[in-house]
């Protein structure tokens, strides 16, 4: 015997409810494939969001972490800066800082406050036991991983005694470097390996949770002091620069401390450290420092990632709405139907309270296939949705998986979901009385058409967030259509592109560019090439490099006075090193004058191409072969000859327009990584294996990278806004079909419930079309609260596209009409079906069953 009866009970009516969803195997699918997709959608963007901007770093005590950034005037306390920085009219921040302000800042206020420094150093050469490869490497200082609480999971960490000059290089490695270079063996420890050639002796494996405390996505290979920064990266750049500010910094509160306190002592010890090596400043251009939590790392790229995180949690939360007013919709015209079920029950002596938990018991099965279903759709999506909030031509690293956080999440989200679309619905069916449940599910009843309240407002709101996500969908396929229209002032049709950079093997320029030009021989030479050339940057790659240039006679003020910040704005120019075949290969017109040749790059003069626009910018016309202008804000900058005008061509993004730029002769400048463009006769990804092998056989330690035609370079750039513009297509689809799917569950309940009332209406003379009619109109009045709502919400919800939008509207009223007539002949469709079902209906049958 049971001890607890409701158990018991609970247990046949999941039992029954089981029964019951097997019996209807297209209403249980379409139910439960509708709260997949709405809850996994919902789960993926949490995941995303719980990575980026919730999860904290795997240290010790995170909450008291901090971070130090600056923000300062118009005019830069710097001469160089490597790193994240914001400019606007009120002036820049940052969080780069000197290596002097960040030994006077760990020395002085050490009291308040452990500090300590780190900063990538990009892409390095890593060559172990003489196989070379590519990796990600971070300079940390001798108190990082001991402030941070990070423990090594063999051997040790990197010590103040590793970082000063004269120490051996040493370096603490990635757990994943570790296993897939070194097998995972203790014996690593001791080993040496070359970075960009110089050589460092690994002392350590940091433990696998830990990625390191940059930018979200980031996970450092390994690990080396800040004193070696030098031996790795041959910049002009030293890191003791007072000058060059390239270092992050971050920091542990002391106990009692307060970050406020903190803040006050540090910005001083700042504020001297630039006074000293800028002391022509005034003191209203020293840099003011805040305080930031570090508990989660860097937070540059984590604040970019809010906004289009937005627009995706609101995109997949009425994707959700959608879903659970389509499936309360189906069970509303399903309890009803059950209305003899229900009296009977009651007859029998059932409880109102009892028929609810019932109807609740079915909708939580419900909700439980669809929330597994969306836990295991998950993972997929939020690896879909990545590349939209991705900031660099990189790929993020993420970890993915189940957490408790997201287990938690999805189980408050089915809770709702069950409030949403299975109690409110359970109220209506039950709400019956005896004879009344026996009356209406023995016959026919045209007061059936009056009882459809709630479903009716579940439709038109169906109708109505599904016209928002349409419009939203059209507004991004019309602005990516218009994006792929842009004139881009180059042909990018058959070109290959690939990345190769010397200086990682420790190469001095001139051996670099003799490097370039066998390479560029070679290439010439093999088969189907037509024309191949190098240059610093790929063109539509958010990447650039971008100077000054004036006329040689044109007064330059200085670069600490406010009137500098007024003239930069007035002569920015952006810079191309290139090789003469660059304009032929890359499609681009010389207007006049000649493009580079083999000359220039031995030529004491300087020389240069610039666009029309520059030519326009400097001299106000693009006749200007022949004279000179100067880069820089110094008379000792040097003077370039203008030797050809080429048309304008767009260089970073298709979405800003054709900049003014200058060409100049790679021989002529230090160089260090360099793109080769090889324009070929056929499909150019067919090339990449042969110049992968030409590659090799002029330095077999020298790897590619980014190896992509230039057509998907260009379809790269627009990742974000076609990611959006297909989750917006896939999801609106969704709910339209959706708002169909409900429209129509609600005609036909209407149809098999006004049966008798059609019969005798066919009886007195109404023909079928008005029988048709009849149905029809019931959809198209849906329909039309629905749209007349979604018009109003469609100007508010697509307001937030604005940043995705190129050359359209947000509230483009084309693209709101064409939502419009979608939506209208949708519900007209599922409207359609039931009318002629009901105008097939034999009057004589009808009136039998009446």
């Amino acid at each position: 015997m049971w001890r607890f009866p409701s158990v018991d009970s609970l247990w046949q009516d999941l039992r029954y409810g089981v029964r019951l969803l097997r019996r209807s195997p297209m209403f249980t699918v379409t139910s439960i494939l509708s709260l997949a997709i709405g809850i996994g959608a919902s789960a993926a963007v949490f995941s995303l969001a719980d990575r980026m901007l919730v999860q904290v770093l795997p240290v010790h005590a995170p909450e008291e972490l901090v971070i130090l950034r600056w923000h300062s005037g118009p005019v830069f306390p710097f001469s160089s800066l490597n790193g994240n920085a914001s400019q606007n009219d009120d002036g820049l921040a940052s969080t780069s800082f000197s290596l002097d302000a960040f030994r006077r800042v760990r020395a002085e206020a050490k009291q308040l406050v452990d500090v300590f420094g780190f900063a990538g150093l990009d892409r390095v050469n890593l060559s172990i036991d003489g196989v070379a490869d590519l990796g990600e490497a971070e300079a940390v200082s001798g108190n990082y991983f001991s402030v941070l609480g990070v423990s090594p999971s063999l051997g040790r960490s990197v010590l103040d005694t590793d970082d000063r000059a004269e120490a051996p290089p040493v370096a603490v490695i990635s757990d994943s470097l570790w296993k897939r270079r070194f097998g995972g063996s203790a014996s690593a420890i001791g080993r040496t390996l070359f970075v960009n050639g110089a050589a460092f002796v690994v002392v350590g494996v940091v433990p696998p949770s830990f990625h390191g405390t940059g930018q979200v996505g980031t996970s450092p290979d390994l690990y080396v002091p800040i004193a070696s920064r030098d031996r790795i990266v041959r910049v002009d750049d030293k890191s003791t620069d007072v000058s060059f500010w390239w270092l992050l910094m971050m920091g542990r509160l002391k106990p009692g401390v307060e970050s406020g306190q903190a803040q006050s002592r540090i910005d001083v010890i700042v504020k001297q450290s630039t006074a000293s090596a800028r002391p022509a400043l005034d003191a209203k251009d020293l840099p003011s420092v805040d305080i930031a939590s570090g508990a989660r790392g860097q937070i540059e790229v984590r604040e970019g990632m809010r906004e289009p995180l937005r627009i995706m949690a609101i995109v997949v939360g009425i994707v959700l709405l959608v879903a659970c007013a389509n499936v309360a919709s189906l069970l509303i015209a399903r309890g009803r139907a059950r209305l003899r079920e229900l009296s009977v029950r009651i007859a029998l002596g059932a409880s109102r309270r009892r028929v609810v938990r019932q109807l609740v018991t079915e909708g939580v099965l419900l909700v439980a296939g669809g929330s597994a279903g969306g836990l295991l759709a998950a993972r997929w999506i939020a690896a879909g949705l990545l590349p939209a909030l991705q900031q660099g031509p990189d790929p993020m690293t993420l970890a993915a998986g189940l957490s408790p956080r997201l287990i938690a999440f999805v189980a408050i989200l089915a809770s709702g979901c069950v409030v949403l679309f299975a109690l409110a619905p359970a109220l209506r069916p039950s709400d019956v009385t005896l004879v009344t449940g026996l009356h209406e599910a023995g016959r026919g009843s045209s007061s059936a058409r009056h009882r459809g309240g709630l479903s009716a407002s579940l439709i038109v709101a169906q109708i109505t967030m599904s016209m928002v996500l349409v419009a939203s969908a059209l507004l991004l396929v019309r602005s990516i259509r218009q994006l792929e229209r842009v004139d881009l002032g180059f042909d990018p049709r058959h070109l290959l592109l690939f990345k190769v950079d010397p200086s990682l093997n420790a190469y001095e320029d001139e051996r670099v560019v003799q490097i370039y030009e066998d390479i560029l021989e070679r290439l010439r030479a093999a088969p189907a090439v037509m024309s191949a050339t190098v240059s610093n940057h790929t063109l539509i790659s958010n990447s650039s490099s971008i100077g000054l240039a004036s006329r040689v006679d044109e007064a330059v003020p200085n670069r600490a006075s406010a009137e500098s910040t007024a003239f930069r704005a007035t002569h920015q120019a952006f810079r191309l090193t290139v090789d003469p075949q660059f304009f032929s290969t890359m499609g681009m017109k010389i207007e006049r004058g000649r493009a580079l040749d083999g000359r220039d790059g031995a030529r004491s003069l300087k020389v240069a191409v610039i666009n029309q626009a520059l030519a326009r910018q400097l001299f106000g016309s693009d006749d200007v072969v022949g004279r000179r202008f100067r880069t820089g804000m110094t008379p000792e900058e040097p003077e370039y000859e203008i030797v050809g005008v080429c048309a304008d061509a767009r260089y970073t993004s298709l979405r800003r327009p054709k900049p003014p730029t200058m060409y100049l002769p790679y021989r002529q400048h230090a160089t260090q990584a360099m793109t080769f463009e090889v324009r070929t006769a056929g499909d150019p990804r067919s090339f990449a294996a042969t110049a992968r092998e030409i590659v090799r056989s002029v330095d077999r330690n020298l790897p590619l990278f980014r190896v992509q035609s230039q057509e998907e370079q260009i379809a790269a750039s627009l990742q974000r806004e076609r990611l959006f513009a297909t989750l917006a297509s896939w999801l609106g689809a969704v709910t339209v079909a959706l708002s169909a799917i409900g429209l129509y569950a609600l005609l036909a309940y209407a149809v098999t419930r006004r049966t008798g009332e059609i019969g005798i209406r066919m009886t007195l003379g109404a023909q079928r079309s008005d029988v048709r009619w009849m149905i029809v109109r019931q959809s198209l009045v849906l329909a039309a609260w629905g749209l007349a709502f979604g018009v109003a919400a469609s100007a508010v919800g697509t307001k937030m596209l604005e940043t995705l939008l190129f050359n359209v509207a947000a509230r483009d009223p084309l693209t709101v009409a064409l939502a419009a007539a979608i939506m209208l002949t949708v519900c007209a469709v599922a409207g359609y079906l039931p009318a002629r079902r009901a105008s097939r209906v034999d009057p004589m049958v009808a009136l039998r069953a009446e």
